[in-house]
């Protein structure tokens, strides 16, 4: 992403977001791999701590100032803290791509490196600000606004009307 969005207004995810649309994304995404357990399944204190954390201000700041750091923090809470049962690394993945969906942003990475990259925030052992770091970075690599994914769509329809000429 080459900008940092606007932090005048962030959509946050809630309960009601992940339920409805990022644990059935989840669902149906995966379907057949492994089971997901229902919704209801989860531990409230956990899922709002989680929901929580790209929200969480110290004195008055944001502590996660950036749309990417608070997408990374959020992406890191719900694939390490465990507030479900089951599938907690499909509903990350999902809340991920919904919270930066509803931000106006794009992600834009290949299936299999979003895949690898969940999967390795689930398995390491690095420090917070370690994992942060990076996953910011890669978000930055494999994002874009909506109006810049717009701009590149028309920029190809038009080279793509060009040769077809």
């Amino acid at each position: 992403m080459t900008e940092e969005q606007n932090l005048e207004h962030v959509n946050y995810l809630d309960k009601q977001i992940v339920q409805e649309l990022c644990h059935k994304i989840a669902e149906d995404i995966f379907e057949g791999k492994e089971p997901m357990g229902s919704f209801s399944d989860h531990e409230e204190n956990k899922l709002d701590s989680c929901l929580s954390l790209p929200r969480q201000k110290v004195f008055g700041k944001d502590l996660y100032p950036t749309i990417l750091e608070k997408a990374a923090i959020l992406f890191f809470a719900l694939n390490r803290n465990h507030p479900f049962g089951n599938g907690n690394k499909r509903v990350s993945a999902a809340s991920l791509v919904v919270f930066l969906h509803i931000n106006d942003i794009i992600l834009y990475a290949t299936r299999k490196d979003f895949f690898e990259k969940t999967l390795w925030l689930a398995k390491t052992d690095d420090d917070l600000e370690i994992v942060k770091r990076e996953l910011v970075g890669w978000l930055t690599e494999n994002t874009m606004t909506k109006d810049e994914f717009q701009k590149l769509q028309k920029e190809i329809q038009d080279e793509g009307l060009k040769k077809a000429a």
